[in-house]
């Protein structure tokens, strides 16, 4: 039989395992390598398509938020220049208040002209230079309304046609110097001051005429910029439009040139201003005769010192401590009756007129604190002491006029004093101690002379209620354990003082009045008393107590010099205790260890006749008991002595005279000119584009008004053809913020400047406040770009990012599989080999 070899069957399918084994092995390799188990379409087209087309969109999207950074760049520049203008604008406005103040001279407004025009010039240009990569962004070019962009309404279009021609020009090297002249035309600016005087003596009148006055201020000013690289584009857009019956031709040129330059500016400029200042004064006088009043001025709450002489007037509201540090000082009462007012005068001559005061503190209504306290009464015055219970025994220490150093009251008008209180029937404690004297005196201090001088009329009630009242101060003199010099009372002065005994429903109260009438008070001491010719007093005294006399020392242990009484004085007095029945004397030495000086009174006294208790007095003159002691008690034939203290009886709030009103009106007239000398040499080297487009189109005419956008500035923020910001940026020179015009001199031209300028602010504000929305919504648009491009980042690593634990069994798989085919296919190879070693 015939030996066959037959194909190796079994090698032949090992060695077809291996290869597919090993095309596995070598793609799990390489996405093992790559990390990725998509690396090209054939590891998955649809996979892999959609994969790319991620990728170009986080591409895009990556861009998107370069733009948007870029865009946001662009208009921070615009926005850090509309700020810049801003402040100008706000400088532009100090030098326009300052220019309409009348503190400048003419002068100083030139200065300040010169300022804002230069001011002027920065915002034009900021506006002309402020660019981003060559674009400028703030002379219009991407303002919202296109200029002019009212039209007529037109139909659908009929035809359209449009041609576009390009041209370049080669470089072109150019110098040019060019001077300028301007002159502006002179502006005349006249004031008039009008003010009126008053002359005692009749002045010269008549116009005069002051020569003109020229001042010239020349500067020169020199500025040289370049070389200046600078790129921009400006598009000119113009059309024509033919009408006929149905139809609109509208012929619409777009004109766009595009310069490059590279340029040197030299800039020379003389700027001169020439002002001439023509002064005219016209004097004119009318006489006027009569009494007038004084002007006042007024006090009003709040003021607390008087530094100037003059007139002055309460308001009706005043309250408080008013001090006087001047000389001849008039004060007019309010029109109605003031509450809590206190006047202390370091100086002297202080006028009252008319005033009404109400007091409830313990403070004098007028103290003088200097060596010399003058005090003229004119009309009718009233001051009112009103004390409230407290149980304190020295709550009304101080006197209500008072000085502490010789006090004068003079003048021929009336004062009326009252002290009370205002205590209704209360069982216990004290009520109302009054220890200072109501004119001299404070409680234990000095007072120096009192005079009251001729025709004065005083008027002083002390009137205490019910429980614990106690005047232990004397009416006028001085005050408990204090002192005062000679008392002198003057002729035709008429005095009233009365202290009556009230005590309700408690007849069994203390009611005490210890300080004499005129004199000392308790524990104190006065100088002599003199009362001279034609003196009028009516002094009335009623306690339960011991009372003072009408004249002369206090109720205990106080003293008094000299007591004279002088030819024609009339006097009522009256001093009683009606329930204990004990008086004191009209005129002398009070109860309780009292000294009084020897005492002198003319015969021709007119003697009131009075009631009194005290039999041991000599006609109620001399001492009270045996404890006092009193000089001689003598009656002197006829003596007449008149004092008046030269009492002054002229009011300084009136006044009678013969003046002249003076007119002086005053015409300035000032002119100013101006003229600028420019020299200005620019050499430049320019490249320029020109592309101008002409589209011809044929409209069907309709009665419509449409507006006209312009073309705004783009910054593309999405991967999309319509996802982008249009920016408008208005045009921010000097005359779209209608201030082109706008001047500073003279001060009328100031204050119409205040007006553009807050709508040139406004204007400018609303810029900036657009330019921060711009900016807001590129970084909103931003932050939504970043969210998108990681969202598909994260997308597209779910489809082609391998994962390696799976990969890495597959490997080892099939790189098992391989060399289990390896081996196989060596077998195979051995098994027919073995075969033909038997032909051997």
């Amino acid at each position: 039989m015939a030996l066959t070899v037959a194909n190796n069957t079994s090698a032949a399918m090992a060695l077809g395992e291996l290869n597919k084994n090993s095309n596995r092995l070598s793609k799990d390799l390489k996405k093992i390598s790559s990390g990725t188990k998509i690396t090209g379409a054939g590891d998955g087209a649809s996979e892999y398509a959609i994969s790319e087309g991620m990728r170009s969109m986080i591409r895009a999207l990556e861009q998107d938020i370069q733009n948007s950074k870029t865009g946001r760049d662009l208009i921070k520049v615009a926005e850090g220049g509309i700020q810049c203008i801003i402040e100008e604008l706000r400088t532009l406005k100090e030098l326009a208040i300052n220019s309409a103040n009348d503190h400048n001279s003419a002068v100083d407004r030139a200065t300040l002209q010169k300022e804002f025009d230069q001011r002027m010039a920065n915002i034009d240009d900021i506006a002309e230079e402020t660019n981003y990569n060559g674009k400028l962004l703030l002379n219009g070019t991407y303002q919202y309304m296109l200029e002019g962009s009212k039209e007529m309404g037109l139909g659908t279009a009929l035809s359209s046609d449009t041609v576009t021609t390009v041209n370049t020009t080669p470089p072109v090297v150019t110098t040019t110097t060019s001077t300028s002249v301007r002159t502006s035309s002179p502006v005349s600016n006249t004031t008039r001051n009008t003010s009126v005087t008053t002359s005692a003596t009749m002045p010269t009148t008549g116009t005069t005429e002051g020569m003109p006055v020229t001042t010239t201020n020349t500067v020169r000013t020199t500025s040289t910029t370049g070389p200046i690289a600078s790129s921009n584009s400006n598009a000119v857009t113009s059309r024509n439009i033919e009408e006929d019956e149905n139809t609109v031709t509208e012929v619409r040129r777009d004109l766009t040139t595009t310069n490059t330059t590279n340029t040197t500016v030299e800039t020379v400029t003389d700027t001169t201003t020439v002002t001439t200042t023509k002064v005219s004064t016209i004097v004119s006088a009318e006489a006027v005769t009569g009494t007038s009043s004084a002007s006042y001025r007024m006090i009003t709450n709040g003021m607390n010192s008087l530094t100037e002489g003059g007139v002055w007037k309460f308001a009706d509201d005043y309250t408080g401590t008013l001090n006087i540090s001047v000389d001849n000082v008039t004060i007019l009462g309010a029109d109605t009756t003031l509450s809590d007012v206190y006047i202390k005068d370091s100086s002297s001559n202080l006028y009252l007129k008319n005033v009404s005061i109400s007091n409830t503190q313990d403070k004098s209504a007028v103290a003088f604190t200097g060596t010399e306290g003058i005090l003229h009464i004119i009309g009718d015055n009233s001051i009112t002491s009103m004390c409230t219970p407290i149980l304190n025994p020295r709550n009304l220490e101080k006197a209500i006029i008072n000085s502490t150093g010789n006090l004068s009251i003079l003048g021929n008008g009336s004062l009326d004093i009252l002290r009370t209180n205002t205590q209704s029937n209360v069982e216990g404690g004290l009520n109302a101690l009054h220890y200072g004297a109501v004119i001299g005196g404070n409680y234990a201090e000095t007072c120096g002379d009192i005079s009251i001088g001729d025709g004065v009329s005083l008027n002083i009630s002390v009137v205490y209620k019910y429980l614990g009242g106690f005047g232990f101060g004397a009416a006028i003199g001085s005050g408990s354990d204090g002192q005062c010099g000679n008392i002198s009372i003057g002729s035709n002065t008429n005095i009233n003082i009365t202290r009556p005994f009230e005590t309700g429903d408690r007849p069994d109260l203390a009611i005490s009045h210890q300080g004499a009438g005129i004199g000392a008070g308790i524990y104190g001491s006065c100088g002599n008393i003199y009362v001279y010719s034609d003196a009028n007093l009516y002094i009335h005294t009623s306690s339960n107590l011991s009372p003072a006399p009408g004249i002369g020392t206090g109720g205990a242990a106080s003293s008094c010099g000299d007591i004279e009484l002088f030819s024609g004085v009339t006097y009522d007095i009256l001093t009683e205790c009606p329930i204990l029945g004990v008086d004191s004397v009209f005129i002398g030495a009070g109860r309780n260890n009292c000294t009084c000086g020897n005492i002198d009174i003319c015969k021709n006294i007119t003697q009131i006749p009075s009631y009194t208790n005290d039999s041991a007095s000599t006609a109620g003159i001399g001492k009270n008991t045996d404890t006092s002691t009193c000089g001689m008690v003598r009656y002197k034939e006829i003596e007449r002595y008149e004092y008046s203290n030269d009492a002054d009886t002229t009011d300084p709030s009136v006044y009678e005279t013969t003046v002249y009103n003076v007119t002086t009106e005053t015409i300035t007239t000032t002119t100013v000119s101006t003229t600028v000398n420019e020299t200005k040499t620019t050499t430049y080297e320019t490249y320029t584009e020109i592309r101008e487009d002409i589209t011809t189109s044929v409209y069907e005419k309709k009665e419509l008004e449409v507006t006209r956008i312009n073309v705004p500035l783009i910054i593309h923020t999405g991967p999309k053809a319509n996802e982008e910001l249009r920016v408008y940026i208005e045009d921010m020179g000097p005359e779209a913020l209608g201030i082109l015009d706008v001047k500073i001199d003279p001060r009328e031209a100031a204050i119409k400047a205040l007006g553009k300028i807050d709508h040139a602010i406004d204007y400018a504000l609303d810029q900036a406040t657009q330019m921060g929305a711009y900016i807001s919504r590129l970084e909103q648009t931003e932050e939504n770009l970043v969210i998108a491009s990681e969202n598909a980042q994260s997308s597209e690593s779910t489809i082609r990012d391998a994962d390696m634990a799976k990969e890495m069994m597959a490997y080892t798989k099939d790189n098992i599989l391989t060399q289990s085919a390896q081996a196989m296919l060596a077998q195979a190879n051995q098994s027919a080999g073995g075969v033909l070693s038997l032909l051997q």
